[in-house]
């Protein structure tokens, strides 16, 4: 267990919220516990209990501490756990428990053990890579591709240490491990390294300080030589590719990858001012507010958001969804990947 909680100053009353709530366990993890910590750092709070509703009404009061919650049943956990998720060994190595009744969640974890071979794993994320082949010079667009990367990247990153028997989670740690055996070099890791930034540009909305199309199809090239992913950038037309990301997210198998390709699509809808009703979007938000949430929803996700792209040229968009709040709320999505 690394770090402490303690380099937080929080008042006294507030140290004692974890003891009253509706969850079974919560911990603190990643760099808040870590060395790494910094502007760009998250502050990672998991809360983990058998209902996910009561889960939801919880992490509101965490949030205002300015965590970012990840919301967990044990269900999913066990299957996380039985997929030999590397998610489960980062909490292992890098949590601070503040409440486990009947101290689940430490058995849990100290009976977690890594798959022998994370192979089809890092095949999976390089597909995930690959769905940013097409590209628009848009900056919604942009910000989408490099959050995708900053994503993928950690990644593949962790995935190919553990198959070394490495167990390395923090982003500038990963980088610097994958250089030391040659999967990438100096210049490439500092060209990586920026990718963090992007991400939190994009989350935050920045899109106009989002880098040219020649810088982004720089960042694609170096990924594509460093995990051997042969695929050439394409440039769409933003109503071109808006089309392809349609197409191809309706008929992509993998949930999280059609989400992540809606995503996009949306983003063109909202910010380019089409159409759209605004009861749609809180319910996209509802669903991808907060990237630990994907396999929650995932049972629910294909028919909101094919009525969501059906509806987006035949409703009237309430000028409230062009507010800031509503932007980061439907934006903020994937976040602990990174």
């Amino acid at each position: 267990m690394a770090g402490t909680f303690c380099k937080y100053d929080y008042q006294k009353g507030d140290k004692m919220i974890w003891h009253n709530t509706r969850a079974d366990a919560i911990a603190l993890y990643g760099s808040q516990l870590r060395s790494d910590f910094d502007e760009l750092s998250d502050k990672d709070i998991m809360l983990v209990g058998n209902c996910i509703n009561d889960l939801c009404v919880e992490k509101h009061k965490f949030e205002k501490l300015g965590f970012s919650c990840g919301l967990y049943t044990w269900d999913r956990l066990a299957r996380m756990k039985e997929k030999g998720s590397l998610f489960i060994q980062h909490l292992k190595q890098e949590s601070l428990i503040l409440k486990d009744e009947g101290f689940k969640l430490a058995l849990f974890l100290n009976s977690y053990e890594v798959k022998p071979d994370y192979s089809k794993d890092i095949d999976y994320t390089k597909s995930l890579i690959a769905s940013t082949e097409y590209i628009a010079d848009d900056e919604i667009i942009k910000g989408w591709v490099l959050d995708i990367l900053a994503v993928a990247v950690r990644n593949i990153g962790i995935l190919k240490l553990a198959n070394e028997g490495k167990y390395v989670f923090g982003f500038p740690y990963i980088l610097k491990e994958l250089e030391s055996i040659s999967v990438i070099n100096k210049e490439m890791r500092w060209q990586l390294l920026q990718l963090r930034r992007w991400k939190q540009l994009y989350r935050n909305r920045a899109f106009h300080l989002m880098p040219n199309i020649k810088a982004l199809q720089s960042f694609q090239s170096t990924i594509g030589k460093a995990f051997n992913i042969d695929f050439d950038s394409k440039i769409l037309s933003s109503e071109n590719l808006k089309n392809n990301l349609k197409t191809r997210g309706y008929r992509h198998s993998d949930r999280y990858c059609r989400f992540r390709l809606f995503e996009a699509v949306i983003g063109l809808y909202i910010y380019h001012q089409s159409p759209i009703d605004s009861s749609l979007i809180h319910k996209f938000n509802l669903i991808v507010k907060n990237q630990n949430q994907y396999g929650l929803f995932c049972n629910d996700l294909s028919r909101p958001l094919k009525k969501i792209i059906k509806e987006l040229n035949q409703r009237t968009l309430c000028q409230k969804v062009f507010q800031p709040d509503v932007f980061r709320r439907s934006f903020v999505a994937l976040k602990n990947a990174g």
